[in-house]
Protein backbone atom coordinates (compact mmCIF):
# COMPACT_ATOMS: atom_id res chain seq x y z
CA UNK A 1 0.00 0.00 0.00
CA UNK A 2 2.97 2.33 1.13
CA UNK A 3 4.56 1.51 -2.66
CA UNK A 4 0.99 2.98 -4.53
CA UNK A 5 0.90 5.63 -2.30
CA UNK A 6 4.28 7.06 -3.48
CA UNK A 7 3.11 6.32 -7.22
CA UNK A 8 -0.02 8.40 -6.46
CA UNK A 9 2.40 10.67 -5.70
CA UNK A 10 4.52 10.85 -8.31
CA UNK A 11 2.03 10.68 -10.87
CA UNK A 12 -0.02 13.94 -9.25
CA UNK A 13 3.01 15.12 -9.39
CA UNK A 14 3.56 14.70 -13.35
CA UNK A 15 0.50 15.88 -14.12
CA UNK A 16 -0.01 19.04 -12.48
CA UNK A 17 2.88 19.62 -14.29
CA UNK A 18 1.84 18.94 -17.51
CA UNK A 19 -1.11 20.53 -17.11
CA UNK A 20 0.40 23.70 -15.58
CA UNK A 21 3.15 24.13 -18.16
CA UNK A 22 2.49 21.85 -21.51
CA UNK A 23 -1.35 20.93 -21.87
CA UNK A 24 -1.94 24.04 -23.66
CA UNK A 25 0.53 23.90 -26.18
CA UNK A 26 0.54 22.43 -29.44
CA UNK A 27 3.58 20.33 -29.14
CA UNK A 28 1.09 17.06 -29.39
CA UNK A 29 3.65 14.44 -30.02
CA UNK A 30 5.73 15.72 -27.42
CA UNK A 31 2.91 15.92 -24.92
CA UNK A 32 1.95 12.05 -25.62
CA UNK A 33 5.78 11.00 -24.43
CA UNK A 34 5.68 12.97 -21.62
CA UNK A 35 2.60 11.83 -20.48
CA UNK A 36 3.26 7.57 -21.22
CA UNK A 37 6.87 8.29 -19.75
CA UNK A 38 5.55 10.05 -16.86
CA UNK A 39 2.95 7.42 -16.03
CA UNK A 40 5.81 4.55 -16.04
CA UNK A 41 8.46 6.36 -14.51
CA UNK A 42 5.52 6.85 -11.70
CA UNK A 43 6.11 2.76 -11.12
CA UNK A 44 9.89 2.93 -10.69
CA UNK A 45 10.98 6.07 -8.76
CA UNK A 46 10.03 4.42 -5.63
CA UNK A 47 12.92 2.05 -5.82
CA UNK A 48 15.47 4.28 -6.88
CA UNK A 49 17.60 5.54 -3.93
CA UNK A 50 20.58 7.68 -5.36
CA UNK A 51 23.44 7.68 -2.77
CA UNK A 52 25.19 10.90 -3.42
CA UNK A 53 21.38 12.34 -2.27
CA UNK A 54 21.19 10.95 0.90
CA UNK A 55 21.15 13.67 3.65
CA UNK A 56 22.55 11.53 7.17
CA UNK A 57 24.53 14.35 8.46
CA UNK A 58 27.61 13.15 10.68
CA UNK A 59 27.73 14.88 14.08
CA UNK A 60 30.85 15.53 16.33
CA UNK A 61 29.75 12.71 19.32
CA UNK A 62 27.35 10.61 18.69
CA UNK A 63 26.21 7.05 20.30
CA UNK A 64 24.07 4.25 19.62
CA UNK A 65 21.22 3.33 21.88
CA UNK A 66 20.70 -0.19 22.78
CA UNK A 67 17.40 -1.68 20.94
CA UNK A 68 13.88 -0.75 22.21
CA UNK A 69 11.69 -3.58 21.35
CA UNK A 70 8.05 -3.14 21.13
CA UNK A 71 5.40 -5.78 20.61
CA UNK A 72 1.87 -4.65 20.03
CA UNK A 73 -0.69 -6.95 21.51
CA UNK A 74 -3.19 -6.65 18.57
CA UNK A 75 -1.85 -9.22 15.41
CA UNK A 76 -1.85 -7.24 12.27
CA UNK A 77 -2.33 -10.60 10.35
CA UNK A 78 -5.95 -10.00 9.53
CA UNK A 79 -4.81 -6.69 8.03
CA UNK A 80 -2.71 -7.10 5.29
CA UNK A 81 -4.68 -9.94 3.67
CA UNK A 82 -7.75 -8.07 3.59
CA UNK A 83 -5.94 -5.53 1.36
CA UNK A 84 -4.53 -7.98 -0.11
CA UNK A 85 -8.21 -9.43 -1.16
CA UNK A 86 -9.98 -6.17 -2.11
CA UNK A 87 -7.12 -5.78 -4.76
CA UNK A 88 -7.67 -9.08 -6.22
CA UNK A 89 -11.73 -8.70 -6.48
CA UNK A 90 -10.90 -5.05 -7.65
CA UNK A 91 -8.58 -6.50 -10.78
CA UNK A 92 -11.00 -9.40 -11.19
CA UNK A 93 -13.90 -6.42 -11.48
CA UNK A 94 -12.54 -4.39 -13.74
CA UNK A 95 -10.76 -7.53 -15.70
CA UNK A 96 -14.20 -8.58 -16.44
CA UNK A 97 -15.97 -4.74 -17.17
CA UNK A 98 -13.18 -4.61 -19.73
CA UNK A 99 -13.51 -8.57 -20.95
CA UNK A 100 -17.45 -7.19 -21.55
CA UNK A 101 -16.09 -4.49 -23.71
CA UNK A 102 -14.11 -6.50 -25.52
CA UNK A 103 -17.18 -8.90 -26.46
CA UNK A 104 -19.71 -5.63 -27.27
CA UNK A 105 -16.70 -4.61 -29.88
CA UNK A 106 -16.46 -7.87 -31.18
CA UNK A 107 -20.58 -8.11 -31.59
CA UNK A 108 -20.23 -4.63 -33.71
CA UNK A 109 -17.33 -6.14 -35.71
CA UNK A 110 -19.42 -9.35 -36.54
CA UNK A 111 -22.40 -7.42 -37.10
CA UNK A 112 -20.49 -5.03 -40.19
CA UNK A 113 -19.27 -6.52 -42.93
CA UNK A 114 -15.86 -5.99 -44.10
CA UNK A 115 -14.24 -3.29 -47.32
CA UNK A 116 -9.92 -4.50 -46.71
CA UNK A 117 -7.40 -2.31 -47.79
CA UNK A 118 -4.09 -2.58 -47.76
CA UNK A 119 -2.82 -1.44 -44.24
CA UNK A 120 -6.37 -1.22 -42.63
CA UNK A 121 -10.03 -2.63 -42.62
CA UNK A 122 -13.32 -0.78 -42.55
CA UNK A 123 -15.77 -2.47 -41.28
CA UNK A 124 -19.69 -1.17 -41.77
CA UNK A 125 -21.92 -0.97 -39.33
CA UNK A 126 -25.58 -1.24 -40.99
CA UNK A 127 -28.20 1.29 -39.38
CA UNK A 128 -25.14 3.04 -37.00
CA UNK A 129 -23.54 6.66 -37.10
CA UNK A 130 -20.92 5.19 -35.10
CA UNK A 131 -17.01 6.46 -36.45
CA UNK A 132 -13.90 5.55 -34.46
CA UNK A 133 -11.02 2.70 -34.63
CA UNK A 134 -9.02 0.54 -33.08
CA UNK A 135 -5.91 -0.92 -33.93
CA UNK A 136 -6.14 -1.72 -37.99
CA UNK A 137 -10.13 -1.23 -37.66
CA UNK A 138 -11.83 1.75 -38.70
CA UNK A 139 -15.35 0.90 -37.66
CA UNK A 140 -18.09 3.79 -40.30
CA UNK A 141 -21.73 3.86 -39.41
CA UNK A 142 -23.60 3.51 -42.57
CA UNK A 143 -25.77 6.08 -41.83
CA UNK A 144 -23.60 8.22 -42.19
CA UNK A 145 -23.32 10.81 -45.19
CA UNK A 146 -21.24 9.95 -47.92
CA UNK A 147 -19.90 13.44 -48.31
CA UNK A 148 -18.54 13.42 -44.74
CA UNK A 149 -16.60 9.91 -45.17
CA UNK A 150 -13.12 11.53 -46.28
CA UNK A 151 -12.61 13.77 -43.88
CA UNK A 152 -13.72 10.77 -41.11
CA UNK A 153 -11.40 8.29 -42.47
CA UNK A 154 -8.48 10.78 -43.01
CA UNK A 155 -8.89 11.36 -39.28
CA UNK A 156 -8.92 7.75 -38.19
CA UNK A 157 -6.30 6.95 -40.68
CA UNK A 158 -4.19 9.24 -38.46
CA UNK A 159 -5.20 7.24 -34.87
CA UNK A 160 -4.03 3.96 -36.93
CA UNK A 161 -0.87 5.08 -38.11
CA UNK A 162 0.20 6.64 -35.27
CA UNK A 163 -0.68 3.77 -33.24
CA UNK A 164 -2.84 5.34 -30.62
CA UNK A 165 -4.61 2.43 -29.71
CA UNK A 166 -1.45 1.14 -27.99
CA UNK A 167 -1.58 3.93 -25.70
CA UNK A 168 -5.20 3.73 -25.09
CA UNK A 169 -4.88 -0.21 -24.28
CA UNK A 170 -1.78 0.69 -22.19
CA UNK A 171 -3.62 3.02 -19.93
CA UNK A 172 -6.98 0.31 -19.81
CA UNK A 173 -4.41 -2.43 -18.28
CA UNK A 174 -3.24 0.34 -16.00
CA UNK A 175 -6.88 1.05 -14.95
CA UNK A 176 -7.09 -3.06 -14.18
CA UNK A 177 -4.43 -3.30 -12.37
CA UNK A 178 -4.54 0.02 -10.79
CA UNK A 179 -8.31 0.11 -10.48
CA UNK A 180 -7.85 2.14 -7.34
CA UNK A 181 -5.65 4.79 -8.41
CA UNK A 182 -8.31 7.59 -10.18
CA UNK A 183 -5.26 9.33 -11.56
CA UNK A 184 -5.02 6.70 -13.98
CA UNK A 185 -7.70 7.56 -15.52
CA UNK A 186 -7.05 11.16 -15.99
CA UNK A 187 -3.66 9.91 -17.53
CA UNK A 188 -5.89 8.31 -19.73
CA UNK A 189 -8.27 11.28 -20.59
CA UNK A 190 -5.39 13.51 -21.11
CA UNK A 191 -3.92 11.27 -24.00
CA UNK A 192 -7.36 10.44 -25.91
CA UNK A 193 -7.72 14.18 -25.74
CA UNK A 194 -3.84 14.41 -27.18
CA UNK A 195 -4.98 11.37 -29.93
CA UNK A 196 -7.51 14.20 -31.22
CA UNK A 197 -5.80 16.61 -31.66
CA UNK A 198 -2.97 14.87 -33.26
CA UNK A 199 -5.42 13.35 -35.41
CA UNK A 200 -7.34 17.02 -36.43
CA UNK A 201 -3.63 18.67 -36.83
CA UNK A 202 -2.83 15.95 -39.81
CA UNK A 203 -5.96 16.10 -41.33
CA UNK A 204 -6.01 19.87 -41.61
CA UNK A 205 -2.82 20.13 -43.20
CA UNK A 206 -4.85 18.50 -46.60
CA UNK A 207 -7.84 19.97 -45.88
CA UNK A 208 -10.07 23.63 -45.78
CA UNK A 209 -9.68 24.14 -41.92
CA UNK A 210 -13.20 26.10 -41.99
CA UNK A 211 -15.05 23.45 -43.50
CA UNK A 212 -13.74 21.04 -41.14
CA UNK A 213 -14.70 23.37 -38.33
CA UNK A 214 -18.26 23.25 -39.60
CA UNK A 215 -18.38 19.15 -39.96
CA UNK A 216 -17.05 19.14 -36.36
CA UNK A 217 -19.73 21.47 -35.33
CA UNK A 218 -22.75 20.02 -37.26
CA UNK A 219 -22.41 16.25 -37.50
CA UNK A 220 -23.52 14.45 -34.49
CA UNK A 221 -22.82 10.54 -34.34
CA UNK A 222 -23.57 7.91 -32.09
CA UNK A 223 -21.63 7.51 -29.80
CA UNK A 224 -20.54 3.98 -27.36
CA UNK A 225 -18.20 4.19 -24.99
CA UNK A 226 -14.91 2.06 -25.68
CA UNK A 227 -12.53 3.68 -23.11
CA UNK A 228 -9.86 2.10 -25.42
CA UNK A 229 -10.87 2.64 -28.72
CA UNK A 230 -10.26 6.33 -30.90
CA UNK A 231 -13.71 7.94 -31.23
CA UNK A 232 -14.35 10.66 -33.85
CA UNK A 233 -16.49 12.20 -32.06
CA UNK A 234 -17.18 12.95 -28.45
CA UNK A 235 -19.17 15.62 -27.31
CA UNK A 236 -16.74 16.91 -24.38
CA UNK A 237 -14.36 17.01 -26.73
CA UNK A 238 -15.56 18.90 -29.92
CA UNK A 239 -14.86 22.33 -27.95
CA UNK A 240 -11.23 21.49 -26.94
CA UNK A 241 -11.09 20.02 -30.11
CA UNK A 242 -11.90 23.31 -32.39
CA UNK A 243 -10.17 25.66 -29.38
CA UNK A 244 -6.62 23.67 -30.08
CA UNK A 245 -7.51 23.82 -34.38
CA UNK A 246 -7.78 27.13 -34.38
CA UNK A 247 -4.39 28.10 -31.98
CA UNK A 248 -1.66 29.44 -33.56
CA UNK A 249 1.56 26.88 -33.31
CA UNK A 250 3.31 26.82 -30.33
CA UNK A 251 7.08 28.61 -31.01
CA UNK A 252 9.86 26.18 -31.23
CA UNK A 253 11.47 27.64 -27.95
CA UNK A 254 8.83 27.03 -25.48
CA UNK A 255 9.93 23.30 -26.01
CA UNK A 256 11.83 24.40 -23.20
CA UNK A 257 9.00 23.83 -20.94
CA UNK A 258 9.58 20.00 -20.79
CA UNK A 259 12.94 20.62 -18.75
CA UNK A 260 9.99 21.19 -15.94
CA UNK A 261 10.59 17.19 -16.37
CA UNK A 262 13.68 17.66 -14.93
CA UNK A 263 13.02 19.41 -11.48
CA UNK A 264 9.78 16.82 -11.14
CA UNK A 265 12.63 13.95 -11.34
CA UNK A 266 14.79 15.67 -9.26
CA UNK A 267 12.27 16.47 -6.17
CA UNK A 268 11.36 12.89 -6.51
CA UNK A 269 14.84 11.26 -6.64
CA UNK A 270 15.58 13.58 -3.46
CA UNK A 271 12.48 12.32 -1.79
CA UNK A 272 13.55 8.36 -2.90
CA UNK A 273 16.65 8.49 -2.14
CA UNK A 274 16.15 10.36 1.30
CA UNK A 275 12.90 8.82 2.53
CA UNK A 276 13.29 6.43 5.97
CA UNK A 277 14.45 3.34 4.81
CA UNK A 278 15.21 0.38 6.44
CA UNK A 279 16.68 -1.44 3.97
CA UNK A 280 20.80 -0.68 4.93
CA UNK A 281 20.17 -1.31 8.51
CA UNK A 282 23.40 -3.13 9.15
CA UNK A 283 25.59 -0.75 7.08
CA UNK A 284 23.67 1.94 8.96
CA UNK A 285 24.30 0.70 12.56
CA UNK A 286 28.07 -0.45 11.67
CA UNK A 287 28.45 3.53 10.85
CA UNK A 288 27.29 4.53 13.94
CA UNK A 289 29.08 2.42 16.06
CA UNK A 290 31.91 3.43 14.33
CA UNK A 291 31.24 7.30 14.95
CA UNK A 292 30.53 6.52 18.95
CA UNK A 293 33.85 5.28 19.59
CA UNK A 294 35.51 8.14 19.28
CA UNK A 295 32.65 9.87 21.10
CA UNK A 296 33.14 7.53 24.00
CA UNK A 297 36.82 8.80 24.09
CA UNK A 298 36.67 11.96 23.52
CA UNK A 299 33.29 13.31 25.72
CA UNK A 300 33.89 13.89 29.39
CA UNK A 301 30.95 13.51 30.53
CA UNK A 302 27.79 12.08 29.40
CA UNK A 303 23.95 13.48 29.17
CA UNK A 304 22.31 12.82 32.63
CA UNK A 305 18.49 11.30 32.31
CA UNK A 306 16.75 12.68 35.68
CA UNK A 307 16.95 9.79 37.87
CA UNK A 308 20.44 8.92 36.90
CA UNK A 309 21.97 11.32 38.87
CA UNK A 310 23.74 9.17 41.06
CA UNK A 311 25.85 7.02 38.94
CA UNK A 312 29.36 8.44 38.48
CA UNK A 313 31.14 6.31 35.93
CA UNK A 314 30.67 7.05 32.05
CA UNK A 315 29.51 3.56 31.33
CA UNK A 316 26.71 4.01 34.35
CA UNK A 317 25.02 7.12 33.04
CA UNK A 318 25.26 5.55 29.42
CA UNK A 319 23.53 2.37 30.76
CA UNK A 320 21.11 4.28 33.45
CA UNK A 321 20.34 6.35 30.08
CA UNK A 322 19.15 3.93 28.40
CA UNK A 323 17.15 2.15 30.48
CA UNK A 324 15.21 5.31 31.46
CA UNK A 325 14.78 6.28 27.14
CA UNK A 326 13.64 2.39 26.45
CA UNK A 327 10.96 2.50 29.44
CA UNK A 328 10.30 6.16 28.37
CA UNK A 329 9.39 4.82 24.71
CA UNK A 330 7.48 1.91 26.09
CA UNK A 331 5.20 4.00 28.00
CA UNK A 332 4.96 6.94 25.42
CA UNK A 333 5.15 5.07 21.94
CA UNK A 334 1.37 4.22 20.60
CA UNK A 335 1.65 0.94 19.22
CA UNK A 336 -1.69 0.64 18.16
CA UNK A 337 -0.30 2.99 15.42
CA UNK A 338 1.64 0.21 13.88
CA UNK A 339 -1.22 -2.43 13.89
CA UNK A 340 -3.06 -0.21 11.40
CA UNK A 341 -0.96 0.19 8.75
CA UNK A 342 -0.71 -3.54 7.58
CA UNK A 343 2.88 -4.23 7.97
CA UNK A 344 4.37 -7.50 9.15
CA UNK A 345 7.10 -9.23 10.51
CA UNK A 346 10.24 -7.21 12.32
CA UNK A 347 10.26 -3.59 11.16
CA UNK A 348 12.88 -1.44 12.56
CA UNK A 349 12.62 2.54 12.76
CA UNK A 350 16.00 4.60 13.64
CA UNK A 351 15.41 7.62 15.59
CA UNK A 352 18.79 10.14 15.59
CA UNK A 353 18.27 13.24 18.20
CA UNK A 354 20.34 15.42 19.72
CA UNK A 355 21.10 16.65 23.74
CA UNK A 356 21.89 20.32 22.75
CA UNK A 357 24.26 22.45 25.31
CA UNK A 358 20.91 23.21 27.58
CA UNK A 359 20.32 19.71 27.66
CA UNK A 360 17.26 19.73 25.35
CA UNK A 361 16.15 17.49 22.19
CA UNK A 362 16.94 18.91 18.98
CA UNK A 363 17.40 17.64 15.33
CA UNK A 364 15.05 14.95 15.23
CA UNK A 365 15.18 12.49 12.27
CA UNK A 366 14.10 9.61 11.38
CA UNK A 367 14.31 6.25 8.89
CA UNK A 368 11.31 3.73 9.03
CA UNK A 369 9.57 1.42 6.53
CA UNK A 370 6.49 4.19 6.97
CA UNK A 371 5.78 7.85 7.47
CA UNK A 372 3.23 7.15 9.94
CA UNK A 373 5.97 5.47 11.86
CA UNK A 374 8.35 8.19 11.47
CA UNK A 375 5.68 10.96 12.76
CA UNK A 376 5.19 8.70 16.33
CA UNK A 377 8.72 8.07 16.76
CA UNK A 378 9.42 11.86 16.87
CA UNK A 379 6.47 12.52 18.60
CA UNK A 380 7.95 9.78 21.61
CA UNK A 381 10.99 11.70 21.61
CA UNK A 382 10.12 15.03 22.23
CA UNK A 383 8.13 13.97 25.35
CA UNK A 384 11.18 13.44 26.80
CA UNK A 385 11.96 15.24 29.80
CA UNK A 386 14.66 17.98 29.71
CA UNK A 387 18.35 16.53 30.44
CA UNK A 388 21.59 17.47 31.67
CA UNK A 389 24.04 18.08 28.59
CA UNK A 390 26.92 15.91 27.92
CA UNK A 391 30.61 17.96 28.99
CA UNK A 392 33.75 17.60 27.46
CA UNK A 393 36.64 20.06 29.25
CA UNK A 394 34.34 21.38 31.56
CA UNK A 395 31.84 23.28 28.83
CA UNK A 396 28.66 21.40 27.53
CA UNK A 397 28.20 20.11 24.12
CA UNK A 398 26.06 18.36 21.92
CA UNK A 399 25.87 14.50 21.68
CA UNK A 400 23.75 12.79 18.94
CA UNK A 401 21.87 9.77 20.14
CA UNK A 402 20.77 7.27 17.55
CA UNK A 403 17.78 4.90 19.34
CA UNK A 404 16.69 1.43 17.34
CA UNK A 405 12.81 0.92 18.00
CA UNK A 406 12.24 -2.12 16.75
CA UNK A 407 8.36 -3.47 16.03
CA UNK A 408 7.75 -7.74 16.31
CA UNK A 409 4.75 -8.03 14.23
CA UNK A 410 2.86 -10.77 13.21
CA UNK A 411 3.78 -12.44 9.92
Amino acid sequence: MVYFIKVVAFQLLFLLGYDLFLKKETFFNWNRMYLIFSSLISFVLPFIKIEGFQNIVPQEYIILLPEVVLTPQKAVETIEPTWNWLLIIGIVVSSLLFIYKITQLLKLRFKGHFVKHENYTIVIIPKSSLAFSIFRYVFIGEDIDEAKLEDILSHELVHIREKHSLDLLYFELLRILCWFNPLVYIYQKRISELHEYIADDRVVQHTNKSNYYEKLLAEVFQTQQFSFTNQFFKHSLIKKRISMLSKQKSREILKLKYLVLVPLLFLSLIYTSCEDSTAEDTEYESEVIEKEAISIQQIDKAPIFPGCESETTLEDLKSCFSQKIAMHVSQNFDVKSAEALGLSGTQKIYVQFVVDENGAISELKTRSPHPSLSAEAERAIKTLPKLLPAMKNGKPVKLQYVLPIAFKLAE
